[in-house]
């Protein structure tokens, strides 16, 4: 019988059509994530966090085989709408990354400086409130300082606005915006700040004490006489409670957002609270291609312009030379298949007429198997000038006599030593002087005869009497 689906499957089969059918999900961006070759512990939880950073658009559960290539994700990005790869890989020097756009490039590869991992933030920030409804839209990106005329800065900040979905500043709500990501510039040490941010908007006009209460955290009111001492006089409020809001960070609403007092046309405060993780990236290199093609940008780059274009001519050469290998290869094998096809077919016919022809093929090659065996007898007779015995080839067909033949019973008779001699077996009674003769022990007192050892003094049949030292004096006084 079959099982029916659960009301949890169903709701998240609804969820997945209703994505499937929004052209924003489809519009949108996706990524993948992952590391080449060994990268370490520390490099394995900075590609965790960012795949944090990059959901919901990105394969947040993708897991890398050692044996997976670079083409099973390239060929697995088609169905999957993925746009982006980012690659993390480590060397011996330092470790690096790889943002690439599929599926013809280009190519940024990055030199990370530094990092920071969103554990190691949370150690050092007192109230690191992180929550899983804070991932499930999509991050707000902020680029600053890009606005230099370099090809290659143009290049990196349209790459970091792409990897992102756009908002429609009119069908936008504001209350799911709850997380920013900052991409800056530092002009003096060619690094781009990658900083991760969590959004939050409180009211102005408010006192501390008045918000403590919204809040539901009711503090001790022993020490005062009316209520109005604590809505008027925030002293007593620690230190950790501080807040500096003012112009800067301050703006009107024009929606409702999450969090009370937080209503349309009111004045409110936009707090920044960094959640990580946190790299300086450090651009080196910037390929036309993905992961391959032109060089466009090189920061360690020292060869003049015709050293480039012989490089480029090499190049080119190459995939000529790679292009004809391989039409010249589909050539052969097709040949190797039609070849294979007409022996094939010869092979059936052949068989056919075979079966055919089976009793008057096997006649043929009997006689020619009788010519065979009378061609030997012409060709003693000529070698040796007389003709052979009776007994060395056969009457009917020239051949040679077996070696040895069978008996009335069927049973073959022992093998013959010599041709028409048999080796003749001993009588009984000589049996014994046979034996006498072959196996006659030498006598006593012959000098090659080897004497038995009993156990004795080397040299004698007697026993030990005495140490080894004793008999060695007495054969000394002898």
């Amino acid at each position: 019988m079959r099982r029916k689906k659960g009301r949890a499957a169903k709701k998240a089969k609804q969820i997945q059509d209703q994505r499937g059918e929004d052209d924003e999900v489809k519009n949108a961006p996706h990524s993948f994530i992952i590391p080449r070759g060994k990268v370490g512990k520390s490099v394995g939880n900075l590609i965790r966090d960012m795949r944090k950073v990059m959901s919901p658009y990105t394969a947040g559960n993708l897991k890398v085989l050692r044996r997976n290539v670079m083409k099973d994700f390239v060929s697995m990005a088609g169905p999957f709408g993925v746009t982006h790869m980012l690659m993390f890989t480590k060397s011996d020097v330092s470790v690096n990354l790889r943002i690439c756009r599929l599926p013809r490039g280009p190519t940024l590869t990055f030199k990370i400086a530094s990092y920071t991992t969103i554990s190691d933030l949370a150690h050092h920030i007192r109230r690191h409130d992180v929550n899983d409804s804070h991932f499930k839209e999509h991050a707000l990106l902020v680029m600053n300082n890009f606005s230099k005329d370099s090809k290659h800065l143009k290049l990196t900040a349209s790459m970091f606005q792409n990897m992102f979905p756009s908002i429609n500043i009119n069908k936008v709500k504001l209350r799911n915006i709850r997380r920013v990501v900052l991409v800056n510039y530092d002009e003096e040490k060619e690094l781009v700040d990658f900083r991760h941010y969590h959004l939050r908007v409180v009211p102005l006009g408010v006192s501390k004490s008045v918000k403590k209460l919204q809040k539901k955290n009711v503090p001790k009111l022993s020490q005062y006489n009316d209520i109005s001492q604590f809505l008027l006089n925030p002293e007593g409020l620690s230190e950790s409670e501080a807040e500096l809001d003012g112009e800067h960070n301050s703006l009107e609403l024009p929606q409702k957002m999450s969090g009370t007092g937080n209503t349309q046309n009111e004045q409110s405060a936009i707090r920044l609270k960094e959640i990580g993780p946190r790299m300086s990236l450090a651009l080196t290199k910037v390929t036309e291609g993905f992961c391959d093609g032109n060089v466009l940008y090189h920061k360690f780059d020292t060869l003049t312009d015709e050293q480039k274009e012989e490089i480029l001519k090499n190049k080119e050469e190459r995939k000529k030379l790679k292009a004809k290998r391989t039409a010249e290869q589909n050539e052969r094998v097709k040949l190797k298949k039609a070849n294979k096809m007409a022996h094939k077919e010869r092979s059936m016919k052949g068989q056919a007429g075979n079966e055919a022809d089976d009793d008057g093929y096997v006649a043929a090659t009997n006689d020619d198997e009788s010519s065979d065996d009378m061609n030997d007898a012409e060709y003693y007779e000529q070698e040796v000038g007389s003709k052979p015995e009776k007994g060395l080839f056969s009457k009917q067909s020239g051949k040679r006599k077996a070696p040895f033949s069978k008996n009335k019973s069927g049973s073959p008779a022992a093998k013959r030593k010599f041709p028409g001699k048999m080796q003749e077996k001993p009588s009984q009674g000589s049996k014994a002087k046979f034996k006498s003769k072959t196996l006659a022990k030498p006598s006593k007192f012959s000098k090659n005869s080897a004497k038995p050892f009993t156990g004795g003094a080397r040299g004698t049949g007697k026993p030990h009497t005495g140490s080894s030292r004793a008999t060695h004096k007495q054969r000394k006084r002898k």
